[in-house]
């Protein structure tokens, strides 16, 4: 067992005897073995959703698929439930929760007419009939797409495994660790 793994069987150990009645069943969410403290799980809006999906609010953003949550470093990955992170980032507030974004990464997104740009580029959720929205990441990516209109330039937050494409998930981390007092 690596030092991280005992670091963290000491703390769910601990938490075991300390708040044994808080703890959810095995079976709480999913496979993942998402369960948590219940106090944490309210204290980060985290509830089981359907198809055993562990779900985190974040206020004014809405619901997203904890993919994984790891306490020791502090660290939750999520996908959009509607198969659109893009979307998603796009309209993304985490000024009302206790999370904020691991890296961030300045993306300009293009309207361009359909077929014109690699689908290296294209965000297919974002895309229709007649028109492929595009997110370039680099100032010199824009360059490629004179035909296209652009519709916005901002930092979106990425993955600490972020390489070179669109983010699938969303990694985060928390500003303050949960302390005694949290969890009591």
């Amino acid at each position: 067992m690596t030092s991280r793994g005992i670091h963290k069987f000491f703390i769910f150990l601990f938490l075991s005897l300390v708040h044994g009645q808080d703890y959810c069943p095995a079976s709480y969410c999913d496979k993942n073995g998402l369960n948590s403290p219940k106090t944490v799980s309210h204290m980060f809006n985290i509830r089981c959703g359907g198809q055993k999906k562990t779900i985190l609010n974040i206020p004014y953003s809405g619901n997203f698929n904890a993919t994984s949550i790891d306490y020791y470093s502090k660290r939750v990955s999520l996908s959009d439930p509607g198969n659109c992170l893009p979307r998603r980032l796009l309209n993304l507030n985490l000024s009302s929760s206790p999370f904020m974004a691991v890296y961030y990464q300045s993306y300009t997104f293009l309207s361009c007419p359909k077929g014109l740009a690699s689908s290296r580029y294209v965000v297919d959720c974002l895309s229709n009939t007649t028109t492929d929205i595009v997110a370039a990441n680099y100032e010199t990516d824009v360059w490629l797409f004179t035909k296209c209109k652009i519709i916005v330039t901002l930092p979106l937050p990425v993955s600490s495994s972020y390489i070179s494409r669109f983010p699938v998930d969303l990694e985060l981390t928390w500003k303050v660790p949960p302390t005694a007092t949290d969890l009591s």
